[in-house]
């Protein structure tokens, strides 16, 4: 089964200089202020919606740009406009994001704002994550970094640190990866004690998960998880719970799992957050199939496959309709199961990722096997091991080599059978 995992949680916004007052206090500044200092709390209010209200961060951040353009009052331009990039980035939208980073650079290029420059760099480089330019992003990261250290902004050095941290992890470089994080977590204790980063917790404890240090793992996503639900935000309890689900479920325990799953499942319902409640209920799901609670599974899967497609979340979409079909099969309902799967082979068809159509090509394959027709299956899964063989995805390979082999063998053919086992190997 396909698990996501939210990567959006992974890397640090640089959305500005903490501040203390609630929107109360601000709405009701804005209403006597005058009209030089309204695009600065509007941009306030933006930041403190960030978070949990997105919609409503880019409405105020919207009203602070046009009347910082009206004043030309740069730098409040600029953070109207980083504000709006960095909604545009949690709705998906990369390019409209980069294209507002680029007019937040102007405008702290013409005050020479170095610390908002390095915001900016920062922003950007989460935006060339995503798009897996590894190289360019640990560059933009090293860039915000040296304007940080010059300014001595810890909790910004902290954040550098953490998604520096985090390219080096992805790309598999585990030791700089452990470096980093623990100088990054020497001085947050040392400087800011009372004020850890529950990401930076997080993301140790993945590093640690993965490399197999269990024991150093469960104690950081247990404190970071303390941080999250005492800071109230939504986003770092999501984050959060999220990881310690899927550390519970790598290790084999299901029950814990889903309790994590469901307590990120909530928040983000709170939010509204459509993918991230997908991607909940996808991983709800794992955890009963895990368990063989396989009509518990499809209902979780079943109502994730209309989020998906709200979120227009091509992974998404294609691996709930593969999972509907995988239990459609675990309880006897063929047809089912074979609509769900040529659903997904028609879905993901017209998409250039050739790995998910392999993988919905070898379970339609499967199904026809299973049911007999091995006159529709044969050309299925000699596609899908064309397609995987082409791209070199050992998994799929070994899939579509296993099903023929079976399919030959029940048909009597027993070279073709003999030569498929071997692939599958």
């Amino acid at each position: 089964m396909k698990k996501l995992l939210l990567i959006f949680f992974l890397l640090i916004f640089s959305n500005g200089a903490l501040f203390a007052q609630s929107e109360e206090a601000l709405l009701e500044q804005l209403e006597s202020a005058e009209q030089i200092e309204k695009a600065d709390i509007l941009n306030k209010l933006a930041q403190l919606n960030l978070n949990n209200n997105p919609s409503a961060a880019d409405e105020y951040a919207r009203l602070a740009g046009l009347i910082a353009t009206e004043l030309n009052q740069n730098d409040q331009l600029g953070l109207s406009y980083n504000y709006r990039g960095i909604v545009a980035y949690y709705q998906g939208d990369d390019e409209r994001a980069l294209v507002y980073y680029e007019k937040a650079r102007t405008q702290f290029e013409i005050t020479n704002n170095l610390s908002q420059l390095a915001n900016i760099f920062n922003n950007t480089a989460i935006l060339m994550y995503n798009r897996q330019q590894f190289d360019n992003a640990l560059e933009m990261h090293f860039k915000a970094l040296d304007v940080r250290e010059r300014a001595n902004n810890v909790r910004e050095v902290i954040n550098s640190y953490i998604n520096i941290g985090n390219i080096y992890m992805v790309t598999g470089r585990y030791a700089q990866a452990d470096s980093i994080y623990n100088r990054a977590l020497d001085i947050n204790r040392q400087v800011l004690p009372d004020e850890l980063n529950e990401l930076l917790l997080v993301q140790l404890a993945r590093l640690y998960g993965t490399i197999g240090q269990h024991d150093k793992a469960l104690p950081l996503f247990l404190e970071a998880l303390e941080i999250a639900e005492n800071g109230e935000n939504l986003r770092s309890v999501i984050s959060v719970n999220t990881s310690l689900g899927n550390f519970y479920m790598s290790r084999g325990n299901n029950e814990f799992a889903l309790n994590h799953f469901s307590s990120a499942y909530e928040a983000a319902k709170k939010l509204g957050l459509n993918l991230q409640m997908a991607v909940m209920l996808n991983n709800i799901g794992i955890t009963f199939q895990n368990t063989e609670q396989y009509g518990r599974a499809l209902e979780f899967y079943k109502q994730a496959y209309p989020l998906f497609r709200q979120s227009n979340h091509t992974v998404g979409i294609t691996s709930a309709l593969v999972n509907i079909g995988s239990m459609h099969q675990r309880l006897s309902e063929p047809d089912s199961a074979l609509a769900r799967f040529q659903q997904a082979v028609d879905f993901i068809s017209d998409k250039q990722m050739p790995s998910l159509k392999a993988m919905s090509l070898n379970h339609l394959g499967n199904q026809y096997r299973l049911l007999g027709n091995m006159r529709r299956a044969e050309p299925v899964l000699l596609e899908a091991l064309d397609i995987a063989t082409d791209i070199s995805h050992i998994t799929e390979m070994a899939k579509s080599s296993n099903h023929l082999a079976r399919l030959y063998l029940e048909q009597r053919n027993l070279d073709n059978s003999k030569q498929y086992a071997l692939k599958s190997v």
